[in-house]
């Protein structure tokens, strides 16, 4: 599966697209990307992303919050990049 966002390409590789943590994962990347895209440093274009490890709680965890989380990896990703 390809996720078509405009100059972005997100291939999925390990997990299965009827699982529950495909969605949460397609999440943590476009929060990411949010960040790194749009950064007020610079914009990040060429750069890979794996996400190594995913938890869920089926009763509590939310898709945005998940898209939260990727966006805040994204910042502080960006707030380093700057300081090397």
């Amino acid at each position: 599966m390809i996720m078509d966002i405009p100059g972005v390409m997100i291939v999925k590789s390990h997990i299965d697209e009827q699982s529950p943590q495909y969605h949460y994962v397609q999440e943590v990347i476009v929060g990411f990307l949010d960040a790194v895209l749009v950064s007020d440093y610079y914009p990040c274009r060429s750069l890979s992303v794996t996400v190594k490890s995913i938890e869920l709680d089926e009763v509590s965890s939310t898709r945005a919050a998940f898209r939260k989380a990727g966006k805040d990896a994204g910042n502080k990703f960006m707030k380093l990049a700057k300081l090397n």
